[in-house]
């Protein structure tokens, strides 16, 4: 009848919403969070950390930049990273904030050091899949002047693998006259 598929919808609603909402929740929980000293933060994506400089993808706006300096904690869990310090150690791990300002905990599989953010020389996603720790560029360009009768053809490639203990890169630069 009528009434009982109206009574069978509504827990099948009510379930669906349930569902959805804790979809909601997981994904919100796995998103990385920049913590400002002035008390703000942000929610996105981590994505580098170059020379005391910032790079994260917020979920409503552009790729910002941000000075190191003015961060006070990091939560990336998201993934691993890769995490070179101004004391030349390489650490693995997953980024927590500390209960220190201006530190932040790397968690790995084996570590879990607090470091202060601004001795972070480089920091980048670290992925233990073979073909995703490469990285590189290619460039062919050609230039013909027909007043001389001169061509040119320049190529350049970079090639960079990263694995836990060596960082490789290789490139090529070559000029070919015709």
């Amino acid at each position: 009848t009528f009434v009982d598929k109206a009574y069978m919808k509504k827990p099948l609603l009510i379930i669906f919403i349930l569902c959805a909402n804790y979809h909601y929740a997981f994904t919100q929980m796995q998103k990385d969070t920049l913590f400002f000293n002035n008390g703000t933060l942000v929610i996105g994506k981590l994505k580098k950390i170059k020379v005391g400089v910032v790079t994260f993808d917020p979920d409503d706006a552009n790729d910002i930049t941000v000075q190191l300096r003015k961060i006070k904690a990091i939560d990336a869990t998201r993934e691993i990273y890769r995490v070179e310090s101004i004391k030349k150690a390489v650490l693995y791990g997953i980024l927590k904030p500390d209960s220190l300002p201006q530190h932040v905990k790397i968690v790995g599989e084996d570590i879990q050091k607090s470091i202060e953010l601004v001795e972070i020389i480089n920091l980048y996603p670290y992925s233990n899949r073979f073909i995703q720790r490469f990285s590189g560029n290619i460039g062919l360009g050609y230039n013909y002047t027909r007043s001389s009768g001169f061509g040119r053809l320049n190529f350049d490639m970079a090639l960079n693998y990263n694995s836990k203990k060596n960082e490789i890169t290789t490139t090529v630069s070559t000029i070919y006259s015709v």
